[in-house]
């Protein structure tokens, strides 16, 4: 949470800083992404990897067969609100939509990232190694605002909402059962 509190540090004093900390882990169920066991983390990969799937099944070919889980590239993204991750200005934008939109915003973000790079990604020349490389790299997007249209886009697609909604269901119930972690890549 340090990121996410050192960002809130350049706008606010301390104790407003901390409120507003707070209020996000309250509004946006951030405090699932971090407590015990990870339970929004690990929900947050399945819908990824769902969408993954669902919108680039040579990329998610490309992940299955280099053994490359979400949780190997995506948790610091998940966990410091990509601080650290794209440029200050990106990171704020993706802040605003998070605050308009909740939590979805993560996903498809995460989703945007490996959009830009699913050439590289899903390559026959791929390796384990520079697809994580590529990953866990500082990303800088070419036009920010395309990338933020593309998020939008994607968010506000019927099919896709309905599906995100499906695999948040169908991750609860695999929790219940307890075959939860068998199912991430």
């Amino acid at each position: 949470m340090g990121p996410i509190a050192a960002t809130l540090l350049c706008y606010f004093d301390p104790q407003r800083a901390f409120d507003v900390l707070v209020g996000i882990h309250d509004i946006y169920e951030m405090h699932s992404i971090f407590q015990p066991g990870f339970p929004g983390l690990l929900e947050g990969f399945y819908v990824q990897e769902k969408l993954i799937e669902y919108l680039m099944p040579e990329v998610y070919s490309s992940f299955q067969r280099h053994m490359i889980s979400a949780s190997s590239y995506a948790t610091k993204w998940y966990i410091t609100l990509f601080a650290n991750t794209v440029p200050f200005q990106t990171q704020l934008r993706i802040w605003d939509a998070l605050f308009l939109d909740g939590r979805d915003v993560l996903v498809m973000t995460s989703v945007a990232i490996i959009w830009a790079f699913k050439a590289s990604l899903a390559s026959p020349n791929a390796t384990f190694e520079t697809i994580l490389n590529c990953l866990s790299s500082y990303y800088v997007p070419e036009d920010e605002d395309a990338l933020f249209r593309w998020i939008r886009s994607m968010m506000h697609q019927a099919d896709v909402a309905r599906r995100m909604t499906a695999w948040r269901r169908d991750w609860l119930g695999l929790v219940q059962q307890g075959k939860d972690g068998d199912v991430l890549l």
